[in-house]
């Protein structure tokens, strides 16, 4: 990684990437879960609807958003920033717009859980961005393979984790998808340096237990706010 700071252009672009991500990430999310999209599936609509809420109620799908914007930085502190900003940001218009759509009524709800989960946001999104700036851009074989096993381990923790937890056809078929992303992340991402690949799948193994338990205890915390999700 080279020692000189990013151009001022560059943490331009980063943050207007962020914040881009946030807004895009409260839109589509609070779209989905209105049924908004789900509405024009016809007659697959019932099993259509499960599968979207399961997926939407995952929250590695965010995590890898804020890891591609710390790749994209390519500076750990960059990414750091651009991660929490997106994640934060996101949260929040989920819940703003949500609060648009329900009404006045929903306030009492969203506000107490939209600080509780952007809390959490800002420090998973400064996690993963500096992860994926690692990634991309540091020179240790242990950094690269930790930056990649943080993405992959995030999704096959929570996939593993949320197994115990979910039932029902559709969260398996949810959860199975994200377990083989997250497999195939954990290659496809180490595969261009030999000397990571093996480093990286232990790591990545670490990384998966870490994963499930903290995904648990944020939910466990979430819950004790009054977040009622899955």
């Amino acid at each position: 990684m080279r020692g000189e700071g990013p151009s001022a252009g560059r943490v331009l672009a980063v943050l207007a990437a962020s914040l881009v991500a946030a807004v895009g990430l409260g839109v589509a999310a609070r779209a989905a879960a209105g049924a908004g999209l789900i509405a024009y599936a016809g007659p697959i609509a019932a099993p259509v609807d499960r599968l979207g809420r399961g997926a939407i109620a995952l929250g590695a799908p965010w995590l890898a958003v804020a890891w591609l914007l710390g790749a994209f930085a390519r500076r750990p502190a960059l990414g750091a920033v651009a991660g929490a900003l997106a994640l934060a940001g996101g949260t929040g218009a989920w819940y703003a717009f949500t609060v648009w759509q329900v009404g006045r009524a929903a306030l009492g709800y969203a506000v107490p859980v939209a600080l509780g989960w952007s809390a959490a946001a800002v420090a998973a999104g400064a996690v993963f961005g500096i992860a994926g700036a690692l990634w991309r851009s540091a020179p240790s074989t242990l950094a690269h393979a930790l930056g990649a096993a943080v993405l992959a381990g995030s999704f096959l923790g929570e996939a593993i984790l949320l197994a115990t937890i979910w039932d029902g056809r559709a969260a398996r078929a949810v959860l199975a998808g994200e377990l083989a992303l997250g497999l195939a992340l954990a290659v496809a991402l180490l595969i261009g340096r030999p000397r990571s690949f093996v480093l990286g799948l232990g790591l990545t193994a670490l990384v998966t237990l870490a994963a499930a338990g903290a995904e648990q205890w944020v939910r466990d915390a979430l819950r004790g706010v009054g977040w009622g999700g899955l």
